[in-house]
């Protein structure tokens, strides 16, 4: 079973896969989280508006390059 991500509001995170227009590996900042249906609006870079995302469609970008280091 995966570990639940806890994602909270100006968390940098990506995609993982595409979504929608977005290609795989578009950055953006959480801006709004809803806990209960795991998802999340995300505001990516170079794209207007927010998105409405799956958790399990994000990761989180600072734990990935902190992760690299160790």
């Amino acid at each position: 079973m995966a570990q639940s991500q806890h994602f909270q509001v100006g968390d940098r995170v990506r995609t993982i896969r595409w979504h929608g227009d977005l290609p795989r590996d578009t950055s953006g900042t959480i801006v709004r989280v809803f806990e209960a249906a795991d998802c999340s609006d995300v505001q990516f870079d170079n794209y207007p508006g927010h998105r409405f995302v799956a958790h399990s469609d994000l990761v989180f970008i600072e734990r990935e390059a902190e992760a690299a280091q160790a």
